[in-house]
């Protein structure tokens, strides 16, 4: 994972490689730089969709 991306909620920070973070605060890991600084985006986009597959499991069993 050393060339992987990481994406720290406390700081903002964005960073390559392991140990320099707590896993607390850390998204990732992301293959690009890019990625990891659009790590928000991408978990809203994720849990947008998952509600919504959720909505229409709901409507289905009804």
């Amino acid at each position: 994972m050393a060339g992987k991306w990481f994406y720290n909620t406390k700081t903002g920070q964005v960073k390559q490689g392991r140990g320099w973070f707590s896993w607390l605060h850390v998204m990732g890991p992301y293959d690009t730089r890019e990625q990891a600084q659009k790590a928000l985006d991408i978990a809203a986009a994720r849990t947008a969709s998952w509600e919504a597959e959720d909505k229409q499991r709901e409507a289905d069993s009804d």
